[in-house]
């Protein structure tokens, strides 16, 4: 689940790169819909049937609707904000609510050694929420070095005092002269990025909760995964109806000319159903802090894929190995 939504982290922000982000978290519904469908239906033709109580039905809706619908598209309008490396880390503050619903809510019970896991790892994810706090950098990192410092410096100072705020509030570079992100509107554009972030937390982390009610009431993962992203579509398109936007949303899947957002759909997809497969197995708790690692991930790949766009620094690489430590004693 980390690794697939990690992935799924950095085509978002390929595909919002290249334009708007309409249509993208519809796309990625019907993926999501289709793939689940497909094994729900072989499932079914092979005999597996869905055993437990109905009103789990109720439960996964619920989980579909927080996680794949309010979760999806706030961290979508956040990645295109504040990139996939920052979104990410503060998106990851879901594991407290997790935690404690799985703590105070469902009385889930902490061994030592995983009572001592998930400090840890809570640690990592601070100093990630802390880093995505920061203000974001004026301008774009090049190689260190006294030449550039310099170069840097003397490139201030040749511009006007106006035209040194607009560069800062817009995250250009000096020395190139290039906008990081043509679509940024300075500081409230990146603030309302970090609000979308924290919103993410909340929906994913207590969708987490009722996922794991839901499973304990009907221990069938697949159709669990199935009834989420289907009552997460209908409600989406609903509420895509209610503004007025379903027009641009149908269009946008009728017309959508490269594959990221579809790519991020399917891979999604399989998050999801990793995530249900994990707690039918392992307590909410336990299963938050792993499948939350695709911190670790999700920078790594963005400076690989993505180039300048994000950078790992030492915050990051801290906080990554705190949450790797975390894991390991959760798995002790």
């Amino acid at each position: 689940s980390a690794c697939s939504y990690a992935v799924m982290n950095i085509c978002v922000r390929k595909a919002t790169d290249r334009g708007g982000s309409e249509g993208g978290v519809l796309i990625a519904l019907v993926a999501n819909v289709v793939m689940h469908g497909a094994v729900v239906v072989s499932r079914t033709a092979a005999g597996a049937q869905p055993i437990g109580r109905p009103s789990a039905i109720v439960w996964f809706a619920t989980a579909g609707v927080m996680t794949a619908v309010f979760g999806r598209a706030a961290l979508y309008s956040a990645i295109r904000r504040i990139g996939p490396s920052r979104s990410t880390a503060i998106k990851n503050a879901a594991p407290l609510f997790s935690v404690c619903g799985g703590l105070f809510l469902l009385g889930e019970h902490l061994s030592r050694w995983a009572a001592l896991g998930i400090a840890i790892a809570l640690a990592g994810y601070f100093i990630f929420i802390v880093e995505g706090l920061l203000p974001a950098p004026a301008f774009v990192r090049t190689p260190a070095g006294a030449v550039v410092a310099l170069a840097r410096r003397v490139s201030m100072r040749a511009l006007s005092e106006k035209q040194s705020a607009e560069l800062r509030s817009s995250g250009a570079s000096v020395l190139t002269m290039e906008p990081v992100r043509s679509d940024s509107h300075g500081r409230a554009w990146v603030a309302l990025g970090y609000i979308f972030c924290f919103g993410a937390a909340i929906f994913y982390g207590s969708g987490a909760v009722v996922r794991k009610v839901g499973i304990t009431d009907m221990p069938d993962p697949y159709f669990a995964a199935l009834i989420s992203a289907l009552s997460g579509l209908i409600v989406y398109v609903l509420y895509l109806r209610l503004r007025g936007n379903l027009s641009v949303s149908l269009s946008a899947l009728r017309t959508q000319r490269h594959p990221y957002f579809w790519i991020a759909g399917a891979i999604s997809t399989v998050g999801q159903l990793s995530a249900y497969l994990a707690v039918a197995h392992a307590p909410v708790s336990y299963v938050s802090i792993v499948a939350s690692s695709d911190t670790i991930l999700t920078p790594l790949l963005a400076t690989f894929w993505l180039a300048r766009k994000d950078a790992v620094n030492a915050p990051l690489v801290v906080a990554a190995a705190l949450v790797f430590i975390g894991t390991v004693f959760i798995f002790a």
